[in-house]
């Protein structure tokens, strides 16, 4: 038995209008389907319930705000905190380093509207290879 990748998590929201509206701005594409909310980011996804609407199996202890979660993103950190914060979202902290599984990378932290903590990171490698490929070289070098 070898472990591949998380496919999706669930999360538990008092708002499910503010939750979905949040994760649509950084960048989920929210469907709805058979009555449930998923969330599609990457190659994953999240699954939202009213808190306590969730059938069993679930979790023991069920509660909205007890969610901490990173999500690794493209492009630029800096270009994404300028977004996020063009699109009315509060930076709580950032942009700092941080480790991540493949490497050093950089975050910025904030919080969806039950409260659960959300960090966006860019690994540092991909940092420097987005800064390679937007070098316009005059003789192509």
């Amino acid at each position: 038995m070898q472990l591949k990748k998380v496919d999706h998590l669930v999360l538990q929201t008092q708002d499910l209008a503010a939750c979905l509206a949040f994760y649509e701005k950084i960048g989920f594409t929210v469907k709805e389907e058979e009555g449930k909310f998923r969330l599609y980011g990457g190659d994953f996804r999240l699954n939202v319930f009213p808190l306590g609407s969730q059938k069993q199996p679930r979790a023991h202890t069920v509660c909205a705000g007890c969610f901490d979660i990173c999500l690794e993103m493209q492009g630029h950190i800096a270009d994404i905190k300028k977004e996020l914060q063009e699109k009315g979202l509060t930076i709580e902290n950032g942009i700092v380093p941080r480790f991540g599984v493949k490497g050093p990378l950089s975050s910025v932290y904030l919080r969806d509207p039950d409260g659960n903590l959300i960090e966006l990171s860019v690994y540092d490698a991909e940092e420097m290879k987005n800064e390679k490929e937007a070098v316009v070289h005059p003789f192509g070098h």
